[in-house]
């Protein structure tokens, strides 16, 4: 550096973009509490108690029956339990696809 204020100037850069990355490294660091930037460690444990309530649920205890490898009763339509009721909701519409375009 040719004067005293331009590596002052550097200097003071570098160590503030050290003290940042510190300050960044600390709260990543602590994931878990009430701050904006930590993981929604309620409402994981909220989803996860939902999804455990699904097994206890009739439908799924019980066993399916296969025969030649194809279950019978499959619909193949989706089924979403609602989280009070497990009542069974509608599909989401269907998207239809265009067919591949091929150049002649």
């Amino acid at each position: 550096m040719d004067s005293w204020w331009g590596a002052g100037g550097s200097t003071f850069f570098n160590i503030f973009v050290v003290w940042a990355v510190n300050y960044l490294a600390m709260d990543i660091e602590r994931p878990f509490g009430e701050e904006p930037n930590d993981l929604p460690i309620a409402q994981e444990m909220e989803r996860m108690n939902v999804l455990l309530k699904m097994l206890l649920h009739e439908k799924a205890q019980r066993i399916p029956d296969y025969e030649d490898g194809v279950d019978k009763r499959c619909t193949l339509m989706p089924i979403a339990f609602d989280n009070a009721f497990m009542t069974r909701k509608a599909p989401p519409p269907a998207v239809a696809l265009a067919p591949p375009v091929t150049e002649a």
